[in-house]
């Protein structure tokens, strides 16, 4: 917390001159006023300038009333909120300015306004076609037996998706409220690295994109639950195939790393730009929304894949460069063969 104070005359009680000075105090507000001297809790902080402050004290004094108003530091990528009170002393008066640092909550904020936004409209646009094909169909398109299938084809494929997108924001939501019971034991990563890849294949195959798998020698034990393992690397290879073009290249490489597991996914795809990069495990965020739609998915698998990695204790990390493809990384505490 940062206390600002100032006071309109050139002394204060101990006869040294305040200047408009900043004040640094951590502890209780009661405990402001109680230092034998000011100059024990006089620390000059720079985050504000000088008038930025100097504007919200003067409205303080003239209006003789609190007042609130958030302040943003450009340069900091900061948001703070000032709340300014005045205060009657003893032969002055004096304003006491208190700033929190709200950059955290209003990005937060700004995240739940997005998702309120992105979920509405990504539950919208398959809705929104089974009712255009519904419509068309009974206004007619029944009696064209050739176009009447393919509308109820349509439909089938929306309604699927829009099962795909309930049931991964009904497990996002079970994951983030640790409702969801996870078995965390000692399984075998192997075992589950090479299903995941044989279950990718087919599609790979149809999409003319090479998957292949590079699995170390020896045990390779992980302490994770095992359907949760699944879900991550069915999910990184998916993206993977998806974003990368005909003729490139889709490789798993599993290891060991210390006393860890390491699950890599690397593709030789679009490559996603670094000002994406911080956020692209955030629920519906999407590089690019137009390419993505075409593709499939629901926009919640690598948020999926990041609750997952937190509840098993793991770490995730991305490096890529736009257009030269992505390598995904998942560590995973190693353990024992409970055989």
């Amino acid at each position: 917390m940062l206390v600002y104070g100032f006071l309109d005359d050139d002394k204060n009680k101990s006869g040294k001159k305040l200047e408009g000075a900043d004040i640094y105090h951590t502890g209780k507000a009661d405990d402001l006023f109680s230092h034998g001297k000011v100059e024990e809790i006089i620390i000059a902080i720079p985050s504000i300038s000088t008038a930025a402050k100097q504007a919200i004290i003067q409205k303080a004094l003239v209006s003789g009333e609190s007042l609130r108003e958030a302040v943003e530091l450009p340069r900091q990528k900061r948001v703070l909120e000032v709340s300014a009170v005045t205060l009657s002393l003893q032969n002055a008066i004096g304003c006491l300015a208190v700033a929190y640092d709200v950059t955290e909550l209003r990005r937060l904020e700004s995240m739940r306004r997005d998702f309120v936004s992105n979920v509405s409209h990504e539950l919208k646009t398959p809705l929104t076609s089974i009712q255009a094909y519904a419509d068309t169909l009974l206004n007619g398109g029944l009696e064209d037996e050739d176009s009447s299938r393919m509308f109820v084809e349509r439909i089938a494929e929306q309604s699927e998706r829009l099962s795909e997108l309930i049931q991964d924001l009904l497990r996002l939501a079970r994951i983030e409220s640790q409702t969801e019971a996870f078995r965390i034991e000692p399984c075998d990563a192997r075992t589950i690295a090479q299903m995941a890849c044989q279950d990718h294949q087919t599609i790979a195959q149809t999409r003319l994109v090479e998957l292949h798998e590079t699995i170390a020698d020896g045990p390779l034990d992980v302490v994770a639950d095992a359907d949760g393992l699944r879900t991550i690397l069915n999910n990184l290879i998916s993206n993977a195939i998806v974003y990368t073009p005909a003729g490139g290249h889709v490789r798993l490489n599993v290891r060991k790393d210390g006393q860890r597991v390491l699950f890599e996914v690397q593709d030789t795809g679009l490559g996603i730009a670094r000002e994406h990069q911080t956020r692209i495990f955030e629920r519906f965020y999407r590089v690019d929304r137009a390419r993505s739609r075409s593709v499939g998915g629901t926009g919640l698998g690598l948020a999926i894949v990041k609750h997952l990695v937190d509840v098993m204790q793991g770490e995730l990390a991305l490096e890529s460069q736009l257009g030269a493809g992505s390598t995904f990384r998942v560590w995973l505490p190693g353990g024992v063969n409970p055989e």
